[in-house]
């Protein structure tokens, strides 16, 4: 029987273009499943509701019918991010994550941004988790199990990674064809600064402190003498 839920879960799909293949996949679960879903079969359980919610951007009371409007109201927020802890790094974090945001968008490629994001997501996620372990907090925020944890997330990472080296050099391939078109952007300090003339320094900051860590055999805590 058609339900307000499954009506949205077809309505969101389509509006986005996707296919239920593409967003099964997406969701975690199989085709069959997400088919049965959206015809009102079998009723989905929470936790693929708030999935569903994050993966398209609604609420989960948009998505049972309980709303109309697809987002929640903009509440005031407490966090000023000007006057946060650590502002510099943040802000340093957030320029060259953009840019490379960007750098990856012009390629052109959904499925590359795709797997990119997630592969993005993945420290994120990992130090969220750490954190919420150290303290004292009601169990159940996160779905995936304990024994899972941190390997899991790693592995969907290198995964995403290998995937995202794949498709780059498809990319990179029919570049060199006869027929191609120079689509992988130039990374050189000219090149980031034609692009990004305001932001550009952020991203090398990020990549040299990251060179200075690896290559110190005490880590990024080591200090000069």
């Amino acid at each position: 029987m058609k339900t307000a839920l499954s009506q949205r879960l077809v309505y969101l799909r389509k509006e986005r273009g996707f296919t239920q293949k593409r967003a099964a996949e997406s969701l975690g679960i199989s085709q069959a499943l997400l088919s049965h879903y959206e015809k009102g079969i079998r009723e989905c359980g929470l936790g693929f509701l708030c999935s569903c919610a994050d993966f398209y951007g609604v609420t989960t009371d948009y998505l049972l019918g309980r709303s109309c409007e697809k987002e929640a109201p903009k509440k005031e927020t407490l966090y000023d991010p000007e006057k946060s802890e650590g502002c510099a790094m943040r802000a340093r974090l957030i320029r060259a994550t953009g840019m490379l945001f960007d750098l990856y968008h012009k390629l052109g490629s959904p499925e590359l941004m795709e797997i990119f994001s997630l592969y993005m997501s993945v420290p994120v996620y990992i130090m969220t988790r750490h954190l919420y372990e150290s303290g004292s907090n009601v169990p159940g925020f996160f779905s995936l199990p304990d024994d899972y944890f941190p390997y899991s997330p790693v592995s969907a990472q290198l995964i995403a990674e290998m995937r995202v080296r794949k498709l780059l050099s498809e990319i990179d391939a029919r570049r060199t064809a006869p027929e191609g078109a120079d689509a992988l952007p130039k990374i050189d300090y000219t090149a980031l600064s034609e692009m990004f003339p305001r932001e550009y320094t952020a991203l090398l900051q990020v990549l040299h402190s990251v060179d200075r860590s690896s290559m110190s055999p005490d880590g990024p805590d080591k200090k000069e003498e």
